[in-house]
């Protein structure tokens, strides 16, 4: 085990950029397989069982290695050359960097990107349609509540929906009977 971890960090040292595209790339791929593996297979019912969509798992795998990993490879050495240090007034600046100019670009990018992949007509548009909901969650909650909530409680209330919806649904399927 010693030896693989040696290697890797190797590897890590040698060819930087390549280890860190392997890496965005399979953690895209795992979570998009795992994501449609839980929801399409795991917590549906026999009846309603779909199979793995390998092609959205093929754009995820594009996206992760080909746009992100040079995106993120580029964007954290900058930010480390540019900020150097680890006091919290340097945290902060690189926080809201990340948030405020960073994210915006990834979301872009990925919006347009899997639009292009999918050969849709117009690219732009789901970026248009999601941007704003996936940057600033509360954003079209409280566009249809027409309240405020904050971005941790909505976070709450989401997790707790989602967990509670799981349940239902877990709790729906007939139970399997020894034999």
């Amino acid at each position: 085990m010693s030896r693989l971890i040696a290697g890797a960090r190797g590897l890590f040292r040698r060819h930087p950029f390549v280890s860190n595209s392997i890496i965005y790339g399979s953690l895209y791929v795992g979570a998009e397989y795992s994501q449609q593996f839980v929801t399409k297979q795991w917590l549906a019912l026999p009846q309603e069982r779909e199979d793995i969509d390998y092609a959205t798992i093929g754009r995820y795998a594009v996206m992760g290695t080909a746009a992100y990993a040079p995106s993120l490879y580029i964007w954290y050495k900058w930010l480390d050359r540019t900020f150097p240090g680890t006091t919290k007034t340097i945290i902060v600046k690189k926080l809201v960097l990340d948030q405020f100019l960073l994210t915006p670009y990834l979301l872009t990018v990925f919006y347009a990107g899997m639009s292009i992949m999918e050969g849709s007509d117009d690219i732009f548009l789901e970026l248009r349609e999601k941007f704003m909901p996936t940057f600033f969650p509360p954003s079209e909650h409280n566009k249809e509540k027409r309240t405020h909530v904050t971005p941790p409680a909505l976070a709450h209330f989401k997790s707790l929906k989602a967990v509670a919806q799981m349940s239902e649904k877990a709790s729906s399927q007939p139970e399997k009977t020894k034999t």
